[in-house]
Parts: structure tokens; C-alpha cells; sequence
């Protein structure tokens, strides 16, 4: 339970508490105002033998008892039974609890849940205005961001691993395996000779095998494999081993050797004719051309990406690609800079400025939600007429009563009281006329 819902809970026990304060309050001020009529009436009743107009006051008193009574029999039947007595017709309240929820569906529904009211509600409400001005506050767009970064979080995190997995893998190779690469790979090539970046790319390559020929160990792995594949270390002369003496000659003739290739190299990248770059465009045209009409080249290809396909390992990788971007996505939105957070606020409040600057756009967009209330409406009516009778019929007697007495009980105290003054001064006013007419 987060703090926003214990002091929601916090704040709803305090409402209930001061309501019940209210009603004990109100009781007691209704049986204050019969009592007085008591008292009242027994002293009238002493005093009327020494003074005849006590008689009045008698009068007004026992009736006053009589409606006070009355009255709190008529408000105490509404919710049990006066006196614990089982008396016909009382206790009416949780005796037709399911009835009241029916009706009070009914009674909402029908006079609040309607087109025109609901119409009329939003369009004064003007939702796309007050969308537009809620979005371009920087706030807004922040804490919008966060939520919906939060949001996609709770998704990921409760994405099934290995559905997932399966989906990203299968529509990789679906995606893979619909792909004519031959056709592709002419394609991209024939864009880069047309712009030149086929040059640039063996410029590229070629500083980079200039750089790594430069390194000692590059020229010891290459003297290495030069001694491995020659053997030099068993060579013998007239039976005496001379390996030593064939590798200083070998690493001579390395360094030779990649002087000489490095030279080639800046020689090619200093000279744009120069005829190895001539060679180069024939090797690369030629090249498209098989990729686009070899057959036998296409098929090659094509084989190769089949078997590319169902490598195990690729497979693998593919199935990791879900967990590795799952685990980036659910780092990234934890961190109290994500990016993700970021991006989806600065998306909020770019869409705030142009909603702000764009009074056709408000209007399109409150006339759309305007013109789907009615079919909303008429749909969800009879729903949420059968949600509240669910509701309210979830609650006992007891709890059903207790919200409704503490709901009106106050209120319904005062038909006590004004019964109480009410029935005395009838009282009053019957006995005058009895009084005036027997005279």
C-alpha cells in the first residue's frame, strides 16, 4: 500500500468518523426536544388544577409526545425494527436492499447517464484545450513520461521470457529467410559505386591494413605463420640446423614485405587513377553482376543463407536478443536519468505545443470524442447500471444500512424534531378549536 492510498484510507475514516459524531448529535438534540415535551407535559399536568390555561400547555405537549414518537417510529423503521419488534413493514430499508440497488442503477443510469447531459459535460469541459494545456507544462511532460516509462516496464516484466523469445527469433529469420540477399547486396553495392564509396571503402581498408602491418605484433604473428608453414625451424643444411639463420631471414624479409605493401597501399590512396583502382571498379561491377544474374551464384548464396539460418548458434543469439533488450529497457527505466523517460516526455510536451498551436486539431479532436459518446453511451448505460445493483448488492444489511443512516440520518433527525413542534402546536390548535366550539 502506497502512501497515496493509506491517506485516502486515513481521510475516509475520519469522514466516517465525523458523520457518526454528527448523527449521535442529531439524536440526541431529537430526544432532547421530546424529552422537553415530557417534562412539559408533567408539569402542565401539575399546574393545570391551580391554572386553567396550564391546560394549553398540556395540550401542546402531549401532542407534541404523540408526534415526536410517531416520528421516530417512522425514521427507525426505515432502517430495523423499533424496539427489536418484528412490526409489519419496518426494517424497510434492508428488507428491500436488493430492490434500492436496482432502482438506484436505474435511478442514475437513466437521469445522469445520458447522451445529451454526458455531450453536453465534455464539450463545455473542451478536452483537447485542457489536454494541450496540461501537456506543454514541463511538469506535466515529465511526469507523463515517467508513468508511461513505468507503464511499459510493468509489460515488459510480465511479457512470458519464452514467448518472447520465440517471437523475436521467428520473425528475425521470417524477415531473413523472405530476403533475396543477392538481389540486395547488387543493390547496396550498385548505390555505392554510383556515389564513389566503393573507392572511399578500399581507401579505408586500405589505411587500416597499412595501420595494422605497422604493429610488431602484426609482423610477428605474420612471421609466425611464415615459419609454421615453411617449417623453418627443421631446416637443415649439410645436416646442421640452420633455423635460426632461416627465421632473422624470414623476419627481413617481413619487414620487406610490409614496407612494401604499406608503400602500395599510400601509393593506391594518393593516386585516384591509379590502375588498381581501375581493377577495382572491374572486380566490384563484375561482382553485382554475378550477385543479380549468376543463377548459379544466386543459389549459392541462397544456400548459404538457408544453412545461416538454421545454425544453432544464430539461433541462440537471436533467442538472447530479447533478454539482452529486455535487461537495457528495464535498467534504463530505473535510473532516475532514463532515456526512455526522457524521450517519451519530450515526445509529451512537443505534442502539448503543437495541440496548443492548433485550434483545427483541438476542434478535430473534440468533435471525435464528441461523436463517440452516443454509441459509448447507449452501449455502457445498462452496464453501468448493472455495476452499481453489483455493487451496492455486495453489501450486508448491516453495511448497507449503517452507509445510508449515516448518509441522511442527520438529516432525517429533523423530521423528529419538526414532528415534535409540528404535532404540539396541532395539538395545540385542535384543543383551542375544541376548547372554543364546546364553550
Amino acid at each position: 500500500m502506497n502512501s497515496e492510498d493509506s491517506l485516502r484510507i486515513d481521510l475516509e475514516s475520519i469522514q466516517v468518523a465525523m458523520r457518526e459524531q454528527r448523527l449521535r448529535k442529531m439524536k440526541a438534540i431529537a430526544l432532547g426536544f421530546f424529552m422537553a415535551a415530557v417534562i412539559l407535559y408533567c408539569t402542565a399536568q401539575i399546574l393545570l388544577k391551580k391554572y386553567a390555561m396550564w391546560a394549553y400547555v398540556s395540550a401542546f405537549a402531549e401532542a407534541a409526545m404523540i408526534g415526536a414518537i410517531a416520528d421516530w417510529f417512522a425514521v427507525v423503521a426505515l432502517f430495523r425494527h423499533p424496539l427489536g419488534l418484528p412490526i409489519w413493514h419496518t426494517a424497510i430499508i434492508p428488507n428491500s436492499k436488493q430492490e434500492i440497488a436496482k432502482n438506484i442503477g436505474n435511478f442514475i443510469t437513466t437521469h445522469f447517464v445520458t447522451v445529451d447531459g454526458i455531450v453536453h459535460r465534455v464539450r463545455e469541459a473542451d478536452p483537447a484545450g485542457k489536454l494541450a494545456s496540461w501537456l506543454i507544462q514541463p511538469d506535466s511532460g515529465a511526469k507523463l513520461g515517467k508513468l508511461a516509462a513505468e507503464a511499459g516496464a510493468m509489460v515488459i516484466a510480465a511479457l512470458d521470457d519464452a514467448g518472447m523469445r520465440r517471437f523475436v527469433r521467428d520473425n528475425i529469420r521470417k524477415r531473413l529467410d523472405s530476403m533475396d540477399i543477392s538481389s540486395v547486396a547488387g543493390d547496396v553495392l550498385h548505390a555505392m559505386v554510383e556515389e564513389k564509396r566503393h573507392q572511399r571503402l578500399l581507401d579505408t581498408v586500405l589505411q587500416a591494413m597499412a595501420e595494422k602491418l605497422d604493429k610488431p605484433e602484426s609482423q610477428d604473428k605474420l612471421l609466425a605463420l611464415i615459419s609454421e608453414v615453411l617449417d623453418l625451424d627443421s631446416v637443415k643444411i649439410l645436416g646442421i640446423e640452420v633455423g635460426g639463420t632461416m627465421r632473422s631471414l624470414a623476419a627481413r624479409a617481413v619487414v620487406r614485405m610490409v614496407n612494401s605493401l604499406q608503400a602500395k597501399a599510400a601509393e593506391v590512396q594518393a593516386d585516384a587513377e591509379h590502375p588498381w583502382r581501375t581493377q577495382f571498379d572491374v572486380y566490384v561491377s563484375d561482382f553485382i553482376l554475378h550477385l543479380k544474374a549468376d543463377p548459379a551464384w544466386r543459389s549459392k548464396i541462397d544456400q548459404a543463407k538457408q544453412e545461416l539460418l538454421n545454425d544453432a548458434q544464430l539461433n541462440h543469439y537471436l533467442e538472447q536478443l530479447w533478454d539482452e533488450a529486455k535487461a537495457k529497457m528495464l535498467e534504463d527505466i530505473q535510473r532516475q536519468d532514463s532515456a526512455t523517460a526522457a524521450y517519451l516526455s519530450e515526445m509529451a510536451l512537443n505534442l502539448g505545443r503543437k495541440l496548443a498551436g492548433d485550434a483545427g486539431l483541438q476542434s478535430w479532436i473534440n468533435e471525435k470524442i464528441l461523436n463517440n459518446i452516443p454509441p459509448l453511451v447507449d452501449k455502457y448505460r445498462s452496464k453501468v447500471a448493472a455495476f452499481i445493483t453489483q455493487e451496492i448488492d455486495k453489501w450486508s444489511k448491516e453495511e448497507m444500512t449503517g452507509r445510508i443512516e449515516l448518509a441522511l440520518g442527520p438529516d432525517l433527525q429533523f423530521i423528529r424534531i419538526n414532528g415534535t413542534l409540528v404535532g404540539g402546536l396541532v395539538g395545540l390548535l385542535i384543543y383551542s378549536l375544541t376548547h372554543w366550539l364546546t364553550a
